[in-house]
Order: C-alpha cells, then sequence, then structure tokens
C-alpha cells in the first residue's frame, strides 16, 4: 500500500516534455514542480487553450466525480499557494466550469513557479542559472515525432545490455 513516488531527477538541469494540457498533464505538472525545485516543464497543447477537450463539453456535459476527486493534492496545493479557492469539494462541475474554476487558475498558479525566488520551499530557480521559465504551456503545439537523439527503434535496447539508450536525450518535434 505504498504510494507511488517520483523518482530524483538525475540532473538539476532536467526538463519534462508533458503531452497534453488536460487535467492529467497539469496534475503531472503540478507533482513535478513542487517535488523538485530545478526542474523545468514544458507543456504541449494540440488545442488552442488549456484543456481545450473538456472545454468543448461546455454545459452540456457534467462530470460525474465531484471535485474533490478531480482534484488532486497537489493540484489543490499549488492553488492554494497562490491564494485561489479550491472548487466546492461536492461539486460536479460541467466541462466549462472545471476549466474555468480549477484548470485555467491552475495554469496560472503554476506560472508562480516563474517568480524569482522567495526563499520558500519549492521556490527555487533552476540550478544551472538558466533564466528559462520553470513552467510554460504551449497551445496550438502539435506532437509530431519524439525520438531518442540518432537511435532507431531497435537500436541500443536495453535488454541486449546496451545502455546507450537512456543516455540519449528525447527530441520532439512539434
Amino acid at each position: 500500500d505504498c504510494p507511488p513516488t517520483l523518482a530524483a531527477p538525475r540532473s538539476h538541469r532536467m526538463r519534462v516534455a508533458i503531452i497534453g494540457a488536460g487535467p492529467i498533464g497539469l496534475d503531472v505538472a503540478a507533482n513535478l514542480l513542487a517535488a523538485h525545485p530545478s526542474i523545468r516543464v514544458d507543456v504541449f497543447e494540440r488545442g488552442l487553450t488549456v484543456a481545450a477537450s473538456v472545454r468543448e463539453w461546455g454545459e452540456c456535459v457534467t462530470l460525474f466525480t465531484p471535485n474533490e476527486l478531480n482534484v488532486s493534492p497537489a493540484m489543490a496545493a499549488a492553488l492554494e499557494r497562490t491564494g485561489r479557492p479550491v472548487a466546492d469539494a461536492r461539486a460536479c462541475p460541467t466541462g466549462r466550469e472545471y476549466v474555468e474554476q480549477t484548470l485555467e487558475p491552475l495554469v496560472d498558479a503554476l506560472c508562480s513557479y516563474n517568480a524569482p525566488p522567495s526563499g520558500g520551499a519549492g521556490d527555487a530557480a533552476p540550478a544551472d542559472g538558466a533564466s528559462a521559465p520553470r513552467f510554460r504551456v504551449h497551445v496550438g503545439a502539435l506532437v509530431e515525432s519524439i525520438g531518442r537523439g540518432r537511435l532507431r527503434k531497435t537500436e541500443a535496447v536495453a535488454a541486449d545490455g546496451d545502455a546507450r539508450r537512456a543516455a540519449e536525450p528525447f527530441h520532439l518535434l512539434v
């Protein structure tokens, strides 16, 4: 019954790409930013807005679970960190309400990680001194391909005892 934990980044300059700025992608970003003070997170969303698919549900679709199950502890902590209220725990919002009351404010809260450090826990700037923001959402970004450097799918497979694949960074074609 031990909950899963996030592995510590191998490098203080670690960058993470998340595909999709919906509830799951934003939850992953909230967890990573809170747990790893020097990580940089880029979220790529094909739609023209955050949570574009959920937003399309509009008033026609009501979530069948209440907010207390739709807002993870990491999401709630990020919202509270910036003084934003968490939506009514018992309410089952529509798609539009979920986006407007939770996901859009969450993006604003996660952007607060880009502010200069104030000395509090979780506020550290990237250790490599880079001025790049720790959190960004790229909307209208279609990820065409993801690969590991110049390696083909069958090259440097760990099962064959070859560790080169793990050393190769991922490349995204957006």
